[in-house]
């Protein structure tokens, strides 16, 4: 079994609403997985590849366990990872202006400012973090709980689009809302990048710090202020990965 996940075209075009899983008789290539997505979905049928060449359109990309596979021969076999269901294959499709879109990296770092609002703030991560990783066009989440107070997350996205749908869906809009009050300290970073793996807390520290800015709270500290963020304590036990 393979899955796959579609742009948002796609999903559209096919009639399906999240992850399409298909079968593959032989080994699992790009060619075999996509001859058994147009023979299940024909109406995808030159949307991906062209009619007469069989080659990838100009502004569809694949990606799978991180790395680009979209300039790779079709009869290379895919990732163990992939072929044996754990990994997604991801067709990326393009975006307004013929650009080929990316996956999406959103990063967040938010310290809770009292202990009186800590239960609230842990309750309202945790169900931010695990809708992100349910939502549509969704490719990874992690959290890490830092000292002081501080929470650190990362996110990967499909599409900057699949990502602006989830921050303004339930749970996480309305949470938003209170962690002008809960907190005082937001800081985040968004970038696009070939691949689909989360960058690691100390690159994700570095890019927040020189490229990030920081979030409206009410009650600001002089950190956040001056745009000052301390390098997270990077320790296993306190990193949680939901996808």
């Amino acid at each position: 079994m393979i899955r796959l996940i579609l742009p948002a075209h796609l999903r559209t075009l096919a009639g399906v609403g999240g992850e399409v899983e298909i079968e593959v008789a032989g080994d699992a290539t790009l060619l075999s997985v996509l001859d058994a997505l147009e023979a299940r979905y024909p109406m995808l049928r030159g949307t991906i590849r062209d009619h007469l060449t069989g080659q990838r359109r100009p502004f569809v990309r694949f990606f799978a366990c991180g790395e680009d596979l979209s300039h790779q021969s079709p009869d290379t076999l895919l990732p163990e990872a992939v072929a044996s269901g754990v990994e997604p294959v991801l067709l990326v499709g393009a975006i307004a202006g013929g650009s080929p879109a990316m996956p999406f990296v959103s990063i967040t770092r938010l310290r809770v400012r009292s202990w009186l609002y800590f239960p609230a703030f842990l309750i309202q991560a945790l169900r931010v973090a695990r809708q992100a990783a349910r939502a549509d066009g969704n490719l990874a989440v992690k959290l890490l709980r830092d000292r002081r107070n501080a929470f650190w997350t990362g996110t990967c996205w499909a599409s900057e689009g699949s990502m602006k749908a989830f921050m303004h869906a339930k749970p996480h809009g309305p949470a938003m809302r209170s962690l002008l009050e809960w907190c005082d300290e937001a800081a985040l970073v968004h970038w696009t990048q070939s691949g689909t793996e989360l960058p690691s807390w100390e690159e994700a520290h570095k890019r927040i710090q020189q490229e990030g800015r920081p979030s409206k709270v009410n009650h600001p500290s002089a950190a956040h202020t001056a745009h000052s963020l301390p390098a997270p304590t990077l320790d296993p036990k306190r990193e949680l990965r939901f996808k």
